[in-house]
């Protein structure tokens, strides 16, 4: 399985999207339609996802800050959302932990 994503509405009303497998620079394009669909509040569920590449990444950390509930990612995957390279799509900047080369 490269990329699977799942839509469901909650009790509560949050659209939840469950995003499974790789998150790579091809899936980005339909990971932003399904989310483009959505009104109100969504929450993305990370529990599946077992890699990212940059692009992937950066579309997760868009998501998070238009307002979207990102949960159940793993220890990896919170860590590679926590680093942001310098050359990152969204425009983000290097994590002030991370040792700059002299």
């Amino acid at each position: 399985m490269r990329l699977r994503i799942a839509k469901k509405t909650s009790r509560t009303r949050v659209v939840v999207l469950q995003v499974d497998g790789e998150l790579a620079r091809e899936g980005v394009a339909e990971l932003k339609r399904v989310c483009a669909s959505i009104t109100g509040r969504m929450r993305v569920d990370l529990s599946n996802l077992r890699s990212a590449d940059d692009a992937g990444l950066a579309t997760i950390r868009d998501l998070e800050s238009a307002g979207a509930e990102v949960v159940g990612a793993s220890p990896y995957i919170r860590l590679l959302l926590a680093v942001r390279t310098p050359d990152a799509p969204s425009g983000t900047t290097e994590a002030s932990s991370t040792p700059k080369p002299k």
